[in-house]
């Protein structure tokens, strides 16, 4: 007895050792683990900002450099920070100074910040990139010859300038097939650059497939209709929500038509839907992906207007909205009702919510979820050529039908 019961202790104390041994692995795996998926977040701190000799230097102070990504626009540059969580305090600077209206530091997505500079006229905003000695990236503002003449043109610039020409010519001889009521369209290849959309099981990316789907879009109408046709955007690269928006309302185009592959975590979720804005989804489903596709913006993608302010274009704007809203529900259903008979996937519906990208687009606008990249089989589809060249003629089809008048 006497000898069991010391066995019985003996394998009781060394239960208690090896649990103790467990509880102190754990205790220093945790944090470790924890860490493991932020330990490539770079941190960004604080703006520090000197006014000197008629210029403004800034300084964003980071823990190391990353890769950036530049917007220039009118009184506005914008720089974004890829692998980045801001960690200070401010987030709104009011300068004044140095042809620097404000700076706003924004935490544009989980792992993404922006910093947006508002300038006065005149005035540019230089980058020297990151300097290791001060720790941060360094920006300054240089005011533009009071006299300077106008900038060269881009070669981008040029390219739709030649773009037109041709457009123009044939529709002098006649080489358009097809008349539509519709003249000008403005089409958005959704995401890019590092905001490589939804990405499918095999890695395929949906800012790939639907550039690509948008550029076909653009061949077709200029070759076969007489509609211009204007891409937001023409490579891999990212621009903002509000960007898009603006980009339709300067071409004045009369439809604006917003390309996305869709995704769910139930990979057996198929088909194309199409959706146009309204101040309340038209479902829970609906509601989740225009917070997905909105935050490329922020957290709602609804700028809200400062209290006791009076936005007079604001009230003008949603005096028209309402039919602007209806035409672009007739024109959803007309797409759902005309197209996807050639694509042999699901046909899933007409749907709304309130998506950034639509809400201030000054005419008609849909946004297009062609198929869902998450399914294996609609990933396969996508990645096929001949399957992007039926998804955009089935597009064109219904653009070339359309009529607001």
């Amino acid at each position: 007895n006497i000898v069991l019961l010391s066995r019985h202790g003996n394998q009781k104390g060394l239960l208690m050792k090896l649990t103790t041994i467990l509880f102190v692995i754990i205790a220093l795996i945790i944090p470790t683990v924890l860490s493991a998926s932020g330990e490539n977040m770079i941190k960004v701190k604080e703006m520090k900002i000197e006014r000197v000799d008629g210029r403004v230097n800034m300084l964003l102070v980071a823990e190391r450099a990353t890769e950036t990504h530049e917007v220039r626009s009118a009184g506005r540059y914008t720089v974004y920070f890829r692998n980045t969580v801001f960690v200070g305090g401010g987030d709104r600077f009011e300068v004044a100074a140095g042809g620097v209206r404000s700076i706003s530091i924004v935490q544009v997505k989980p792992d993404v910040v922006a910093v947006e500079i508002d300038l006065e006229d005149g005035y540019e905003v230089l980058s020297k990139g990151y300097d290791e000695k001060r720790g941060g990236f360094l920006f300054f503002t240089k005011k533009l010859p009071a006299a300077a003449a106008k900038e060269p043109k881009s070669p981008l610039e040029l390219e739709a300038e030649q773009e037109l020409d041709e457009f123009l010519r044939r529709l002098r001889s006649g080489g358009a097939r097809y008349l539509s009521r519709i003249n000008r369209v403005v089409i958005d290849p959704g995401h890019g650059g590092f905001d490589s959309g939804a990405v499918g099981p095999t890695g395929l990316k949906e800012k790939d497939v639907v550039l690509d789907i948008a550029r076909r879009v653009k061949r077709i109408l200029l070759s076969e209709t007489n509609i211009m046709a204007f891409l937001t955007r023409r490579d891999d690269y990212y621009i903002p929500l509000s960007a898009r928006t603006v980009i339709s309302n300067k071409y004045r185009a009369d439809l604006f038509v917003s390309i996305h592959a869709n995704a769910s975590k139930n990979r057996s979720a198929r088909g194309f839907e199409v959706y146009y804005c309204s101040d309340k989804a038209s479902s829970k489903e609906a509601e989740a992906l225009a917070k997905r596709e909105n935050i490329s913006y922020g957290e709602n993608g609804v700028a809200e207007s400062r209290e006791g302010s009076v936005n007079i274009e604001k009230i003008l704007f949603d005096a028209g909205r309402k039919k602007l809203w209806n035409d672009s529900r007739d024109f959803s259903e007309r797409f759902f009702s005309y197209s996807g008979v050639n694509l042999g996937i699901p046909k899933k519906g007409v749907h709304s919510a309130n998506f950034f990208v639509l809400r201030k687009a000054r005419m008609p606008s849909i946004l297009i979820e062609v198929a869902y990249i998450s399914n294996p089989v609609e990933e396969d589809l996508l990645r096929q050529p001949q399957f992007r060249e039926k998804v955009a003629r089935e597009i064109v089809k219904v653009i070339r039908s359309a009529d607001f008048r």
